[in-house]
């Protein structure tokens, strides 16, 4: 589930979409799922801290919030070490 603010970030998003690029109701309707599928996607990869190959910290280590650069960097190490979301 996203946050509140990822949710709001993502309403803005559709909101440029319709009025400054005039995308179709059915582009907006097929994007809002596509793009809250892969944000949830990514953030379980990104925070998933018992992944030995990409953990640096302990467990009981805070996470800090992702930053854009690397959540757009999650699809490139699923790639690369083969993961997939649940």
């Amino acid at each position: 589930m996203l946050t509140e603010a990822l949710q709001q970030t993502l309403e803005a998003f559709m909101e440029y979409l319709r009025l400054e690029r005039n995308a179709s109701p059915l582009t907006l309707t097929t994007y809002r799922p596509a793009i809250t599928s892969y944000t949830e996607c990514a953030l379980e990869l990104a925070r998933d801290v018992h992944n030995p190959c990409c953990s640096t910290t302990s467990s009981t280590t805070p996470m800090q919030p992702l930053t854009s650069k690397e959540l757009t960097a999650v699809p490139l190490h699923n790639d690369r070490y083969g993961h997939a979301c649940s």
